[in-house]
């Protein structure tokens, strides 16, 4: 027997109904998961014969409005997923899944589409920031007793960085219940000069995520969303009007990285970057970054998000990484597409390798030779023709195949070269020298054995 839904944020009973329309609105169960999306369920009675529910395989409006005793939600991207019906009693029910549902008013179809900002939660934002919010201090009584112990909350200014037509702003805040403090989150938001796509907002959004997560060196992902539309002017009887107020986003399919990542909060080590290191500048060359190497940094992320695969799988994700990341430089460079795309795999690796700094080099060895044995590896894997790499020597290829993308990235982000230093003293990093001196070489003293074509 099914447990019954219990009923709260994430699991709503109502009514639904279509914006303007003379159909009356209909009882529904909306289902909140924020790893299998939005269910309406809908059960039919047999006098209940609305079109845009009932007609089967009828489409879904795109745009449905629910309401409960909680409020409105526009939900959005509705389609239909399945319907069943009874034969003899003719009741039946209608499963529908929306791809986002926003909390507030029952906004049009034109405001849910178009937004004026949008504003994220994340992971690891507020240490990346770097920001210390919280101070205590001890009182000692005439005995060196503890007599008395307060603790201050300091209200930062938020930093703003333009980009673009863009204003993308990191908003420290102090969480507050019952009038006790109860920690402090940092938002990012980005505030558009004309209301536009959801899509425009998230490519930022989702840049500042894989920022962080490269800086940190940790899996991260968002931890809520909210939108602000333009639609909604707050105006005082004096004349003075506030912006619009921040909407709670339910959910949003396309911010989810993966289902199986956790939104814990990494913790601030020696080794990592933040946006000290950074500063605005350094951000703003990421933003570009993010847009003329994004095929090299997604298959890093993969592999970041998902290192407990097989090291198989995960030299695939390294490999994809060093090779989109070399071509792409070498494009910026001002190469023709062919010369870039001619370039052996090895030559790519051990390039990339090269470039980012004697700290590397320094853990990589000969990086020529270590750039064949990648190849190596990595050919392996891909063809069948090829012999497979022993697990060790692919084990420290992978390990040291992400140090040497994500020291290019930090690299372009305008950290001097020095500060790689920091990699050598780091938990994950450390062992490495020893790791790739140590392991076997190419199988059967075979070369790189790499020239393939580009894709191969």
């Amino acid at each position: 027997m099914n447990q019954p839904f219990v009923l709260n944020d994430y699991v709503r009973l109502g009514h639904i109904f279509v914006s303007d329309s003379s159909e009356p609105p209909t009882p529904a169960l909306v289902r909140i998961d924020e790893n299998a999306g939005i269910d309406i369920d809908i059960p039919v009675a047999p006098a209940s014969r609305q079109p845009f529910l009932l007609d089967d395989p009828a489409p879904s409006p795109e745009y449905l409005h629910f309401k409960d005793d909680r409020g409105v939600l526009t939900l959005g991207g509705c389609r239909v997923r399945g319907h069943r019906s009874n034969s003899a009693s003719g009741s039946g029910r209608k499963s529908l899944q929306a791809a986002f549902a926003v909390s507030g008013s029952n906004f049009s179809d034109a405001s849910v589409k178009q937004v004026r900002g949008l504003r994220s939660e994340i992971a690891g934002l507020h240490g990346w920031m770097g920001w210390q919010m919280t101070t205590m201090t001890i009182k000692n009584g005439a005995n060196e007793e503890t007599e008395e112990v307060g603790i201050t909350k300091k209200v930062l200014a938020a930093t703003v960085i333009n980009e673009g037509s863009y204003a993308v702003r990191f908003a420290p805040l102090v969480k507050m219940k019952d009038f006790a403090f109860s920690g402090d989150e940092t938002h990012c938001e980005t505030l558009a000069e004309q209301a536009t796509s959801w899509d425009s907002h998230l490519a930022l959004h989702s840049a500042i995520r894989d920022l962080i997560a490269i800086s940190l060196w940790h899996p991260v992902d968002y931890l809520s969303h909210e939108v602000q539309h333009p639609g909604e002017p707050r105006r005082l009887p004096s004349g003075k009007e506030f912006p619009p107020p921040w909407r709670s986003l339910h959910y949003l399919h396309a911010t989810r990285r993966t289902h199986n990542v956790s939104p814990s909060e990494p913790r601030i080590q020696a080794e990592h970057f933040t946006y000290n290191d950074l500063g605005e500048g350094g951000v703003k060359r990421w933003f570009e970054l993010s847009r003329s190497h994004s095929r090299g940094i997604a298959p890093l992320m993969s592999h970041l998000y998902l290192t407990g695969l097989p090291v198989e799988t995960q030299i695939t994700h390294i490999g994809i990484s060093l090779e989109a990341l070399r071509f792409a430089d070498r494009i910026k460079a001002g190469d023709s597409i062919g010369s870039a795309n001619s370039e052996s795999i090895a030559s790519r690796a051990s390039g990339l390798a090269r470039d980012v700094g004697e700290s590397i080099v320094s853990i990589l060895g000969d990086v020529d030779h270590w750039g064949s044995r990648f190849a190596a590896a990595y050919n392996g894997v891909k063809h069948a023709n090829r012999p497979s790499a022993d697990p060790a020597e692919t084990f420290w290829l992978v390990r040291s195949g992400a140090l040497v993308a994500r020291a290019r990235l930090l690299q372009g982000m305008g950290i001097p070269s020095a500060s790689f230093n920091r990699l050598q003293y780091s938990s994950w990093w450390h062992p490495m020298k020893e790791g790739v001196a140590s392991s076997v070489g190419l199988p059967n003293g075979q070369a790189a054995g790499d020239h393939l074509d580009s894709a191969g």
